[in-house]
């Protein structure tokens, strides 16, 4: 349930912050300087008379109470985050044992009285903070205007402590990825093995992982809002998210102003019976969506070649390089069909990877390595950003004991590759609980939430894990509830620009009606190497600084973080035509240069001299036959320009002529 992220533009603004900086985050701050009588989040979090200066003492907090500390995640750039920590019982019920929760408070650029937007993380067990760098932009920038926004690690989870954490999991992928003779049943033997020892070794930390449910996250949240001195809030749920939410309101109805929740899960649902169901649904839509299209069908059936390239890949693995895009860490891994299996099941979640589907299988049917290495390095970045003993403990604690072994047995689904994947092989959840230790979970974790509070309920058409159904079964008992279903997008719908639309309207006035209009505007444009899209010719130039002009296309996603200007035709990873511009220290050049490399599989030349703009500029090329990459660079030291562009080597000369050379005849110019 977690989403995956866009990180080129984020990867270069974090070099970009990162080089800038010698200090380890911002205070926990708080600006008085306002005389509008207006109480703020980050107002509240000083009242108890602290002078906001960071407290970096190993002592923690007092229960219930906020202490100040250094933020220890990367800010977006321009915010300056006021974080807490704040130690709560682990066991509400009887007060024994302590969890220490971690808290981001983002002040809104503009002083109102607007209630502040709490979010709720999915997974469960996704890190809110250390990805909010990254998501900022998408979300959070907007809302930002005038909601304060808080942010926090769920227990078990992220900052928080104690972690969850089983850091021999990961140990287990990367030795499945090494040796894809490694069976399924093998690796489900392991992984059991692991998660038996992992839980010996929280219990002897003191660790009751019993109480790392929903109903105590609930109740943390609750704690989080009263320290904060808040009387009411509005929450914002994606995916667990959206179970965490309706929770609160079950018991803390008079604290919630309002509710997004976006890709539902309804705790009355039966996920271990069901999910395999959903997951092959969502394959079959996707399939059927491809057929729609006359180019992609030319290519035939895509459920179909997907199967057939899974099929040859276990019986001939092949050597893929696997790059983390954040540390530029790369190894080479075995890559088989169980592997390509896994790479669907998490495509499902986006349209940003599906619609890529394919271009990508025509590189596998050629024989190619590129595509596989673009979406493994991609689950690899994402990787660090979910606690897997948390996302088990919550499988294992509030779902499997609700479900009967007989039941899931006769909803198994036929999997469509006959190989292994959890996704569309549910059943052996049981077992993996099993070796867990699941307990008996309160019966109150599998009833309905019933609530008159405003609720804007929104679904993705596509989505495998929380599928539109599910949202609307939330809904029915919701009776001040709107849902809206986004055709043509899938799980977590929040960052597309319908779902922005949808969610500022709502929260302005969650008692109206909201304008649905754009709910029917998407649809998934599947990417065709045998399609060349025709360039757009129409750019915008704007000065940024007195001396600096940057070229944006126009229709195309304009994404600026942090001094990087990253102008990209679409959403796709395979339909390449990107434009970079930025300023910054020279190392920057070589870290774009490094990522290049070992991303796009190019390698450049020697710079030579270059006749555009005021004639100091240098220049590489490179081209890997299918991708080409011109670079262009001026200046050294802190004062390094750098002009990019990215592009399918048939389109590459007309980018150039169209948005390349005006870029690097206009800067700074």
């Amino acid at each position: 349930m977690y989403n995956h992220l866009r990180l080129f533009a984020a990867f270069i603004a974090l070099l970009l912050v990162a080089s800038a900086c010698t200090g380890g985050g911002s205070t926990a701050e708080s600006d008085d300087g306002d005389d509008d009588g207006t109480t703020t989040t980050t107002e509240a979090v000083d009242a108890d008379g602290d002078d906001g200066s960071p407290d970096t003492t190993d002592a923690p907090p007092a229960d219930g109470e906020l202490q100040p500390v250094i933020c220890p995640f990367q800010e977006p750039e321009g915010v300056e985050a006021q974080c807490n920590q704040i130690t709560v019982p682990e066991n509400w019920d009887t007060g024994e044992g302590s969890v220490t929760l971690t808290i981001g408070v983002l002040p809104s650029r503009t002083p109102s009285d607007n209630a502040p937007i709490v979010y709720l993380d999915g997974g469960p067990g996704a890190h809110a903070l250390d990805t909010l760098f990254l998501q900022y932009g998408e979300i959070w920038e907007g809302l930002a205007e005038d909601y304060d926004l808080v942010f926090f690690d769920q227990r078990g989870t992220g900052f928080s402590e104690p972690s969850l954490r089983c850091p021999e999991l990961t140990d287990l992928t990367r030795e499945a990825e090494d040796d894809p003779s490694l069976t399924p049943e093998e690796l489900e033997l392991r992984t059991n093995e692991i998660l038996a020892d992992c839980v010996e070794g929280f219990a002897a930390a003191g660790i009751d992982t019993s109480q790392y449910n929903t109903i105590n996250n609930a109740r943390d949240t609750n704690a989080i809002r009263e320290a904060l001195g808040l009387d009411e809030w509005n929450l914002l749920g994606i995916s667990y998210g959206t179970k965490l939410a309706l929770e609160i309101v079950r018991q803390f109805p008079d604290t919630v102003r309002s509710s997004v929740i976006d890709s539902v899960y309804p705790p009355q649902v039966d996920s271990t019976r069901d999910g395999s169901q959903t997951f092959l649904d969502s394959f079959e839509l996707v399939s059927a969506a491809c057929d729609a299209e006359p180019a992609c069908a030319a290519q035939g059936n895509l459920k179909d070649r997907m199967v057939a390239a899974a099929t040859e890949l276990e019986e001939s693995p092949r050597e893929v390089i696997v790059t983390d895009f954040l540390t530029g860490e790369s190894d080479t891994v075995q890559v088989n069909g169980d592997a390509l299996v896994g790479l669907v099941a998490g495509g499902l979640y986006s349209p940003f990877a599906f619609t890529d589907w394919p271009e990508m299988l025509t590189d596998i049917e050629d024989g190619g390595t590129t595509a596989l290495g673009t979406y493994l390095s991609l689950d690899r970045t994402n990787e660090p950003f979910l606690t897997a003993g948390m996302f088990l403990t919550f499988q294992c604690n509030e779902e499997v004991p609700f479900a009967d072994a007989a039941e899931v047995e006769a909803a198994a689904v036929e999997d469509p590759f006959g190989l292994y994947d959890s996704a569309f092989e549910s059943a052996s959840l049981i077992e993996t609980c099993e070796a867990y230790g699941a307990i008996e979970p309160d019966p109150v974790l599998n009833e309905p939430v019933t609530s008159d509070i405003p609720t804007l309920v929104l679904a993705g058409e596509f989505d495998p894990v929380t599928p539109p159904s599910w949202s609307e079964l939330a809904a029915e008992t919701l009776p001040n509830s709107q849902y809206v279903l986004l055709t043509g997008e899938s799980h977590g719908v929040s960052g597309s620009p319908c779902g922005r639309t949808l969610i500022r309207e709502f929260l302005d006035d969650p008692e109206g009606e909201v304008d649905t209009d754009c709910a029917d505007d998407g649809a998934a444009a599947f990417v065709s190497s045998e399609v060349v899209v025709e360039v757009e010719p129409t750019v915008v130039s704007f000065s940024v600084e007195p001396e600096t002009t940057v070229i944006q296309p126009v229709g195309w996603d304009n994404t600026n973080v942090g001094g990087v200007f990253d102008s990209r035709r679409s959403s796709s990873l395979l339909d390449v035509a990107e434009l970079l511009q930025l300023s910054g220290p020279e190392q920057i050049a070589d870290e774009i240069e490094r990522f290049l490399n070992s991303q796009v599989s190019v390698q450049f030349g020697e710079p030579s001299d270059s006749d555009l703009g005021d004639g100091d500029w240098t220049f590489r090329t490179a081209d890997n036959g299918r991708i080409a990459v011109d670079f262009y660079q001026r200046g050294g030291g802190q004062e390094t320009d750098v002009v990019v562009l990215i592009a399918n080597t048939a389109e590459l000369e007309a980018l150039r002529e169209q948005l390349l050379e005006p870029a690097v005849e206009g800067f700074r110019s």
